[in-house]
């Protein structure tokens, strides 16, 4: 693990502002491509064993908007204030016990998905993902650490969706490649009335490492309790209890051999910022604290077995 470099408030007005700016320019260049269906909110896309953003599986909470021309194309953006960058359970830049979004070796994520509806089942998207922070100097340029481009398709059949994603991270001066399949379940409804189970099972294979990194697999399995409150008003909160276990072929992340790699179950929040006018697209803030494990024979590199992460967010969608 590099050496971390300390952060001072200023910094991280910093990291704020590029953040908003990065997720803002992409914003930009993408609204003129029409309305939507609405993204979910910024919890959505994320997947429970990494802190990027790829959206493999279903939006656990769609909240529709009226059909309008251009509505094949969607778009969502936001921004992420985490007290960690966890990649499959290991804690990137260190942070340990130190589970405060603005702590010293936090960081922010900024991250927009343009999504193409081909059909009822059928749908492709494009997902830029930035890591963005003064931890330790740049790679790449000024405090952006690391540009993730992914590329995917999901395939929906009644309440399965099947998911495709080819992943392509640069950091480091290098790039890491990795292809994904996802399966996931839509319960809604089905035990109880607003209330959805949600699990998934997500394959992540890397075939092109960094450095030492070698060819392996992370197998993951996954649930997200939602449930639902003030349904029936603007002002619809949305709580979700995320849980997942990893398991690695090899030496994924460095350990002893493959088997188990971590596990986590979290809370989260995301409500609407209704004060938005609807003419500047639908906004979502969110906070999250995610209880991790992670034994040091499976990832050796994390300064702490056991951890906390938090995380404030928004977003917004067209």
């Amino acid at each position: 693990m590099l050496d971390s470099i300390r952060t001072s408030g200023c910094a991280h007005v910093r990291i704020a502002t590029a953040a908003i700016v990065a997720a803002a320019a992409i914003w930009i260049v993408a609204e003129p491509v029409g309305a939507q269906d609405a993204a979910p909110g910024v919890d959505a896309a994320k997947k429970e064993g990494d802190s990027r953003q790829t959206p493999i599986l279903p939006p656990t909470d769609p909240a529709p908007l009226p059909p309008r021309v251009g509505d094949k194309l969607s778009f969502s953006s936001g921004v992420d204030f985490s007290s960690h960058f966890i990649s499959f359970g290991a804690d990137v830049w260190g942070g340990g016990n130190e589970a405060y979004p603005f702590s010293d070796e936090s960081t922010a994520f900024a991250y927009s998905t343009l999504t193409a509806k081909f059909s009822d089942e059928f749908s492709g998207f494009v997902n830029i993902w930035n890591d963005i922070n003064n931890n330790v100097e740049s790679g790449i340029g000024g405090e952006l650490q690391e540009v993730d481009v992914n590329v995917g398709g999901n395939y929906t059949y009644e309440k399965f969706t099947f998911g495709l994603a080819h992943n392509y991270w640069i950091y480091s001066g290098e790039e890491e490649k990795a292809v994904e399949l996802s399966v996931s379940f839509s319960d809604a409804d089905v035990f109880a009335d607003g209330f959805a189970l949600n699990p998934s099972l997500l394959l992540h294979y890397r075939y092109d490492g960094i450095g030492a990194q070698e060819e392996a697999m992370v197998v993951q399995l996954g649930v997200r309790p939602t449930f639902y409150f003030r349904e029936d008003t603007d002002e619809k909160i949305t709580l979700a209890v995320p849980a997942s276990v990893g398991f690695f072929t090899d030496d994924y992340q460095g350990g002893e051999g493959g088997g188990f790699g971590y596990v986590n179950v979290g809370v989260s929040a995301s409500f609407p910022l209704t004060f938005i006018p609807e003419g500047y697209g639908a906004w979502t803030a969110g906070l999250s604290a995610t209880l991790w494990h992670t034994p040091d024979d499976a990832i050796p590199g994390n300064p702490d077995e056991t951890f906390v992460v938090t995380a404030l967010s928004v977003g917004l969608s067209f």
